[in-house]
C-alpha cells in the first residue's frame, strides 16, 4: 500500500526562496503556494510546477512532488485561479489553486467567474484550495456564501468545516493574522474536496501563530490534509 498523499495549501507572503526549509519540512506531495514569484517557483527541486501570474509579480504555483505530475488545464482570466490534472501512477485528480485578487473591490467575483469557466472540467476527484481572501463575516455582493453554494453544487465541501463541525464564519482556527498581529485573526484559506476524497481524508491540520507568524515566516499559516488513496 502506498503512503498517504499530503496536500499543503499556504500563502507564503512572498520571499519563498528564504522559506523553503519550513515548507519542505511539511513533506508535501501536492501543494498550492500563494504569493510566490515565478523566479522563486523555479528554484524548487524535484518538483513539477505550474505557475500563474504577471511576470515579475507575485503569483500562485501548483506543485507536485514524489512522482506527482501536473498537466495544466485552464488559467482563469481573473487572477488567480489555475486548474490542472494531478497524476501519479493510477491516481488522478483535478487540482484547482486559488489566490484571489479583487475584481470591482470584490474577492468573490474571480471565484464565481472561474467556476463558470471550469465547471465542466471538475469531474471525478477534485480539490479546490488556496487563499480566498473571504469569509462570511464580511458582507459582500456577491458573497462568500454565493461562492460556497456554487461549490456545493459541484460536490465540493470544506474539509476543515466538515471534519471540525464548525460553521463558516465561526472557525476556531485562523489561517491569517492580519498585519502579523495575533489579535487580528481571520479564516480565509480553505481546502474544498469532493466526496470521495473527503471520505479518504485521514487527517487535516492548520498551522499555529507561534510556529508560522510569530516566527516571521508568513502572516498566513498552512493548511495540511492527508489522504489515503490506496
Amino acid at each position: 500500500m502506498e503512503k498517504q498523499t499530503r496536500l499543503v495549501s499556504w500563502n507564503c507572503a512572498n520571499g519563498f526562496a528564504k522559506k523553503q526549509d519550513a515548507f519542505q519540512a511539511l513533506a508535501p506531495d501536492l501543494a498550492i503556494i500563494c504569493e510566490i514569484t515565478q523566479k522563486d517557483s523555479e528554484l524548487i527541486e524535484n518538483a513539477d510546477v505550474q505557475w500563474v501570474g504577471n511576470f515579475g509579480a507575485k503569483g500562485m504555483a501548483l506543485m507536485g512532488f514524489n512522482g506527482w505530475s501536473l498537466d495544466r488545464l485552464h488559467e482563469s482570466a481573473d487572477q488567480h485561479v489555475l486548474t490542472a490534472v494531478a497524476s501519479r501512477g493510477e491516481h488522478r485528480l483535478t487540482l484547482v489553486g486559488v489566490w484571489t485578487l479583487p475584481v470591482k473591490s470584490n474577492y468573490i467575483r474571480p471565484i464565481i467567474s472561474a467556476l463558470d469557466q471550469v465547471s465542466s472540467l471538475l469531474t471525478g476527484d477534485v480539490i479546490l484550495a488556496g487563499d480566498f481572501n473571504a469569509n462570511p463575516v464580511w458582507k459582500t455582493k456577491p458573497s462568500f456564501e454565493d461562492a460556497r453554494t456554487r461549490l456545493l453544487d459541484l460536490g465540493l465541501t470544506s474539509l476543515w468545516h466538515e471534519r471540525s463541525g464548525e460553521p463558516h464564519g465561526g472557525e476556531s482556527m485562523p489561517t491569517l493574522f492580519w498585519k502579523w498581529n495575533e489579535t487580528n485573526p481571520f479564516h480565509i484559506d480553505y481546502i474544498f474536496a469532493t466526496e470521495g476524497l473527503r471520505e479518504r481524508c485521514c487527517g487535516m491540520t492548520i498551522g499555529t501563530y507561534q510556529e508560522w507568524v510569530g516566527s516571521k515566516i508568513s502572516d498566513h499559516v498552512p493548511l495540511i490534509a492527508d489522504f489515503d488513496l490506496g
